[in-house]
C-alpha cells in the first residue's frame, strides 16, 4: 500500500498500487469525490427565496437565476416581462404588443383605433412602404384580403420582370364588384 494525499481535503490515506496505475486513488472518500465535482455555486431564487445549486456551465452562460421554471414564469408575467410594454418582433417581422394581457399585431390595433371599429375577418392592413415596423397611420391602408394578395403578386411579378416602381406609391386598385369606398383613407 502507498500513502497518498487527498486532492480535496489534503488528508493522507493508503492506496493499492494497482489503483494508482489506473489513475485512481486521488480522493480519500466518496464524499471528497462528490465535493470535487461541486464546482458551481449556491444561489438564492429572487422569486421564492429558495437556495439552489447551479452548475458551473450554467453560470458561465449567464443563466441559473431561478430555482425552476415556475419561478421564472412567475417573474416574466405581466410587467415583469421585457416585452410587456414595448412588445417584440415576431418571426414574420411584425411588431406584437400586449393589449389587455393578449398579444396582438400593433398595426392592426392602430388601424382599428383609427377606424373606430374592429377589423373585419376579410380585411388586411397593408404597409404602403413595405416596412412592417413602420406603423404610422399614413403608412397603413386597409383592404380586402384578396386585393392585398393581388397587390403583392403584382409587385412580385414586376420585380421578376425588372419593372421598377416606387414602393411608396401604390397604384389605385380597380374595383370590380361591391362598394369598397370604406377602404379608402
Amino acid at each position: 500500500m502507498i500513502n497518498c494525499e487527498c486532492k480535496q481535503c489534503g488528508k493522507t490515506f493508503l492506496v493499492h498500487p494497482s489503483r494508482l496505475k489506473l489513475g485512481r486513488g486521488k480522493y480519500c472518500s466518496l464524499e471528497c469525490v462528490q465535493k470535487s465535482k461541486h464546482t458551481g455555486e449556491d444561489k438564492k431564487c429572487p422569486i421564492c427565496g429558495k437556495t439552489f445549486y447551479v452548475i458551473r456551465s450554467t453560470l458561465d452562460i449567464g443563466e441559473g437565476i431561478y430555482c425552476g421554471r415556475q419561478c421564472m414564469a412567475d417573474d416574466y408575467k405581466g410587467a415583469g416581462n421585457p416585452n410587456y410594454a414595448e412588445g417584440h418582433i415576431n418571426p414574420d417581422g411584425y411588431k406584437k404588443i400586449y393589449v389587455d394581457g393578449v398579444q396582438v399585431l400593433e398595426h392592426r390595433v392602430i388601424m382599428e383605433d383609427h377606424l373606430g371599429r374592429p377589423l373585419l375577418s376579410n380585411e388586411v392592413v397593408h404597409h404602403i412602404d413595405g416596412d412592417r415596423l413602420n406603423n404610422e397611420i399614413d403608412n397603413l391602408r386597409v383592404m380586402p384580403w384578396s386585393k392585398h394578395a393581388s397587390l403583392h403578386n403584382l409587385e412580385r411579378r414586376n420585380k421578376e420582370y425588372g419593372v421598377v416602381s416606387a414602393r411608396g406609391s401604390i397604384p389605385p386598385l380597380p374595383i370590380e364588384r361591391g362598394n369598397y369606398e370604406m377602404y379608402k383613407l
